[in-house]
């Protein structure tokens, strides 16, 4: 995936580390470490807009005991290294991993997005829909809204941020906005990006959907409407479309699922099959830090204003 891909690395975690195993001067694996300064100390943590990383490996180490026993010994030297992994997500492996390979105060959590096959044909695709999803879709395509393909995204921040800064702990970050702005540009520049914006009758710009294609894959990155215009259904329009358009090639479309009951609910009914991932966290600061973090997060969350 793009996620993995240096350039991009560059753009969204600038000072990423890596893991890497080599035998005989060729690369077996490689582990992406995002890294930053936070407490004075070195963190590893998620970045803005790169919500997959995990390893990178040879077809052999794949889905084995042995790649196992690298994902252990992994995990170890990460909390070996490092006092701090605020959230790490990736595909790992779908080998079972209990609970107990894991080194002390480390925390493993299974999350879930969805894919979608397109390679097959788009009436296949869309006898896979939920009944209510094709109703809804009836209606949109007797008065379809008015949409064109986007070259500039600083308008889907800014539907974004006033749909939705005010529900966001501590409120929208310059460091998220900088980072899409940056991820766009690479991506665009590249060529692998559609980006889709939905007009109004006064054709001003309410409701967006970023669309990135890269290898067999077509990832959902990002997406915003304003709430005066959820009802449009844009999210549901630019979805089928993009289904529409590449049904019979052979490329996946990445929902990249939140962990939102509803929004992944959303994503099932269109015949998203469930792929699980792994969410790792491991908290070792020492006493005072851990008391500072603490403290930030009340304050975040406005929990020190209400005693």
């Amino acid at each position: 995936m793009f996620y993995h891909q240096y350039w991009y690395l560059n753009i969204v975690c600038p000072n990423w580390r890596a893991i890497v195993s080599e035998s005989e001067n060729e690369y077996r694996w490689a582990f992406i470490l995002p890294v930053k300064q936070r407490f004075g100390i070195d963190v590893i943590y998620q970045p803005f807009f790169a919500q997959h990383l995990g390893f990178l490996y040879l077809p052999q180490f794949h889905e084995s005991e042995l790649f196992v026993s690298i994902l252990q010994e992994t995990c170890e030297l990460l909390c070996n290294e490092f006092r701090y992994i605020a959230q790490y997500q990736g595909h790992f492996s779908q080998t079972k991993i209990g609970s107990n390979l894991y080194p002390a105060g480390f925390h493993a959590r299974t999350y879930t997005t969805h894919l979608l096959n397109l390679n097959r044909s788009y009436d296949r695709i869309r006898a896979g829909f939920r009944r209510d999803r094709i109703a809804q879709l009836k209606v949109l395509e007797k008065n379809p809204p008015e949409f064109f393909l986007e070259k500039d995204s600083e308008f889907l921040w800014k539907i974004f941020k006033k749909a939705h800064s005010q529900q966001i702990e501590g409120g929208l970050s310059t460091e998220a906005e900088q980072s899409f702005q940056a991820a766009y540009r690479v991506l665009s520049q590249k060529g692998y990006t559609r980006l889709y914006g939905g007009r109004n009758a006064d054709n001003e710009l309410v409701a967006g959907a970023l669309f990135v294609e890269f290898g067999e894959y077509i990832t959902y990155l990002f997406n915003a409407a304003l709430p005066t215009h959820r009802a449009d259904n844009h999210r549901l329009f630019f979805l089928n479309l993009e289904i529409q358009q590449n049904a019979g090639r052979p490329v996946w479309l990445d929902f990249e699922s939140p962990q939102v009951p509803t929004i992944a609910d959303f994503y099932a009914s269109l015949g998203g099959q469930e792929m699980p991932f792994f969410c790792y966290s491991y908290r070792n600061l020492p006493r005072l830090l851990a008391l500072v973090q603490q403290l930030k997060h009340l304050i975040m969350k406005g929990e020190l204003l209400k005693h």
